[in-house]
């Protein structure tokens, strides 16, 4: 039997127990062998805005989206931090850093290197799509690269670097699964020092950035030559007034050499990105991770992403997306095209709202299962995928290295691109919003260097209006548990999230060939509900495109609903069969209960929470959908919680939420365009294995509990006929009561009470506690957390 989606499973483990990371060593040859990481070694961190931001190219000429001409624009790669000054208002210019800042604690001579591999895109070759032509020397080139020929590639194909792959690149031709490495420079600022300012530079011990070390054996030839910036009177303050970077100031040069220590020379090669801008095409894809090591033992080292574990990654803040390394897309992905062999361009644009929180690896795990994503994808981005021996038995990842997946396989997705918003928990320091290009770019001073008519500093990730309507379908925005600050413009972000959405839906809108847009998340409307206060577009946003208003921001509290679980009722829209699925309902969880905008022709609620036994204030509206018609020539579906608490009925994992979001591709999405290949959920599972709504499915509940007198009742379910364990353990793992042992049971639901003894019969102390159920032939397994409080 087909096991459910890694991801899912993985969930299962986050609610059970704390997660602990297993290692998944290095394979041999691939440039990270597994080396110890010793004393200082063990601290290393990067901010979660300072990764690279996934990214659309450059290039803003609205006419080139769809054309061949499209597939050699290249982008720039930047950060998802804002670093302009706040103003208080949506007029603050957005702009990203160009380097990765990478935090390295020293107590010794140390260095640090970024280790990466590139999968170029179809416009990289000289041949567009034919790897086997060449990879131009830049994309508007039509010359190939060759090793030691000057360019960023042919250094590379020269020089892997230090810690890069043994052998390098076969036969002096680029290879996507070789990785490369470079040493980083200490991080500071771009100035002239003057000792009479102190730390003028701004160089941090321990403090790192992804640009070229001058002792780097490839800094002087791929350094860009760049005039340094001084200070025009050294006792003057530190600001753009009293700064040249175009001239050399007349103190350097009469004042004595020995005194400032101006050599003579007005420019420098260093900050350096090392890797370049104006370089990767669509569809390129880059797995990066950062080294470090002392230079008299550069064999023991630590690094960030620590690609010996999946999930959590801690020095990422930490990181619940499940990865090995950090990754980065140039979007579209030109080769699902089929122009270059694909199946064609992506439907969806996914775009992950909620970064590092999660519902990455959710989604990721559900399009694997469902068949967005094709077999041969799987892992592609993120160096992981489980089996069917995928054991998540009290760990975050489980004991077997089987499940990593060494191979570049390009940027994720089969039928989806994959767009993530770095730093998008963060209210007013995130760069890489959907909308950055709509961002304020009016009177940029000093952030257009040149003038007008020369590049400027501002963001080039997110997409053009252009470049979204021409290259997907549908969007698909997972917002997770985030309730304030998801689109913009507002106070201090001016990136226009929410014009850009309103764009993608009625520009050229076609009631007959409509697109659509679908949004997941517990707290979406109450950020937008909170934003029209200061700004009415977000309200219309929500009325008259989403069809909906805000009723209440907690289903729990209006209901009077306690349960950890509610059920989840979908209309017919969603799901004609009459299913019933779950949805986290904790202390924490804040699912949004929904009105219906009735002037919105069609709109109807597209499911409910649970009514039964909570009358007074139903019925409890949990998702809204609205149909394409001449007033609304789009479909929309927005539902109130978020991806990672969607389950069965009784709470269980596995089958149910890879069910629901199949019903919506197929019942609300399905006529826009297919984004799985299964043609119908079941296509793609083994049934009845898991399934809502009366289908027999493997589950664990609890009733009762908290325990404080009585009997916990214990519910299970099994899809098919099998022997099953139940056990209790406390939180050490010791085990403290078997309930059933090895015993038959014929497919459906069952139940054991348990009155809190262990097996002497002695009552067990207050506290927390595990039940576990394990299905021995099919090899379900589950726990839930139990608590005893009398």
């Amino acid at each position: 039997m087909k096991t459910p989606s890694a991801a899912v499973l993985v969930l299962a483990a986050l609610a059970v127990l704390p997660p602990v990371a297993t290692p998944l060593l290095a394979a041999p040859g691939q440039g990270q062998s597994a080396g110890g990481s010793v004393g200082a070694l063990d601290t290393m961190s990067v901010d979660i805005g300072q990764w690279y931001n996934d990214c659309f190219p450059a290039n803003e000429n609205p006419t080139l989206p769809g054309t061949a001409a499209f597939d050699t624009c290249a982008a720039y790669l930047q950060t998802g931090i804002n670093l302009a000054p706040t103003t208080g208002t949506t007029a603050r210019f957005d702009v990203p850093g160009d380097t990765v800042v990478v935090n390295a604690p020293v107590s010794e001579p140390t260095r640090v290197d970024m280790v990466f591999r590139i999968y170029p895109g179809p416009g990289n070759h000289v041949t567009a799509g034919n790897a086997g032509s060449g990879i131009r020397r830049v994309p508007t080139s039509p010359v190939a690269a060759t090793p030691g020929d000057g360019s960023f590639w042919g250094e590379n194909l020269a020089n892997d670097g230090e810690f890069g792959s043994p052998g390098g690149h076969p036969g002096g031709r680029w290879s996507v699964d070789v990785w490369n490495s470079a040493r980083c420079d200490t991080a500071e600022i771009d100035y002239f020092p003057v000792a009479a300012r102190g730390n003028l530079p701004g160089i941090t011990s321990g403090v790192w950035a992804s640009m070229y070390h001058e002792d780097d054996p490839r800094f002087a030839t791929l350094g860009i030559v760049k005039h340094r910036c001084f200070l025009v009177d050294t006792a003057g303050a530190v600001n753009s007034t009293n700064t040249t970077c175009s001239s050399v100031p007349a103190w350097a040069t009469t004042v004595p050499q020995d005194r400032t220590g101006y050599e003579g020379v007005p420019t420098t090669r260093e900050y350096t990105k090392i890797i370049p801008d104006g370089l990767l095409t669509p569809g390129s894809h880059v797995q990066y991770f950062f080294r470090k090591s002392t230079l008299a033992a550069p064999n023991s080292f630590a690094m960030v992403p620590d690609t010996n574990y999946i999930y959590p990654q801690n020095g990422e803040g930490p990181n619940y997306d499940g990865h090995r390394w950090q990754e980065f897309s140039v979007l579209p992905d030109q080769w699902k095209d089929v122009t270059y062999g694909g199946l064609g361009q992506a439907c969806a644009l996914v775009v992950d709202l909620n970064d590092r929180r999660g519902n990455e690896r959710t989604w990721a795990g559900i399009a694997d299962t469902l068949g967005a994503t094709s077999s041969a994808k799987y892992g592609a981005h993120n160096g992981w995928h489980a089996g069917n021996d995928f054991d998540y038995t009290g760990v975050a990842v489980g004991g077997d290295p089987g499940i990593a997946v060494w191979e570049h396989g390009g940027c994720p997705g089969t039928t989806w691109d994959l767009y993530q918003v770095k730093a998008s928990e963060s209210l007013t320091t995130k760069a890489g919003s959907l909308g950055s290009r709509l961002a304020n770019r009016a009177s940029p001073g000093l952030y257009q260097p040149g003038g007008p008519g020369t590049p400027d500093k501002f963001s080039r990730q997110g997409p053009t209006p252009a470049m979204l309507r021409a290259c997907y379908k549908i969007l698909f925005l997972l917002t997770g548990d985030l309730s304030s600050g998801i689109l913009g413009p507002y106070a201090d972000v001016s990136q226009n999230d929410v014009a850009l959405l309103e764009d993608f839906m009625a520009y050229g809108a076609n009631s007959l060939a409509p697109r659509g847009v679908w949004v997941m998340g517990d707290g979406f409307v109450q950020s937008e509900t909170q934003a029209t206060v200061a700004d009415p577009a977000h309200g219309e946003l929500l009325s008259n495109y989403f069809a909906l208003s805000l009723r209440d921001s907690s289903y729990r509290s209006l209901s009077g609903n306690t349960s950890d679980v509610a059920d989840l009722i979908p209309t017919s829209v969603v799901s004609p069969n009459g299913d019933v699925f779950g949805v986290g309902n904790g202390i924490s969880s804040s699912n949004d209960v929904f009105n219906v905008n009735a002037a919105v022709p069609g709109a109807t609620p597209g499911s409910y929470y649970q009514s039964a036994g909570y009358p007074a204030n139903a019925p409890y509206v949990a998702s809204v959908y609205a149909p394409s018609s001449l007033r609304h020539p789009f479909v929309t579906l927005v539902d109130g919680w978020d991806i990672e608490q969607l389950t069965g009925r009784y709470g269980e994992r596995g089958f149910s939420p890879i069910y629901y979001l199949g019903s919506v591709m197929s019942n609300v999405l399905g006529s826009i365009c297919t984004l799985f290949s299964c043609g119908i959920p079941e296509g793609c599972l083994d049934v009845p294995r898991g399934g809502p709504s009366g289908r027999l499915a493997d589950f664990l509940s609890l009733r009762n509990n908290p325990l404080a007198s009585g009997f916990v009742t214990v519910d299970f379910g099994l899809a098919e006929a099998d022997r099953v364990d139940v056990r209790v353990y406390d939180v050490t793992g010791r085990l403290v009561r078997t309930l059933v042992r090895d015993r038959a049971y014929p497919a459906g639901e069952h139940a054991v009470r348990w009155d809190g003894s262990d097996d002497e019969g002695r009552p067990l102390a207050r506290g927390v506690y595990f039940t576990r159920v394990v299905h021995r032939t099919s090899g379900f397994n589950a726990a839930k957390k139990l608590t005893i409080l009398r």
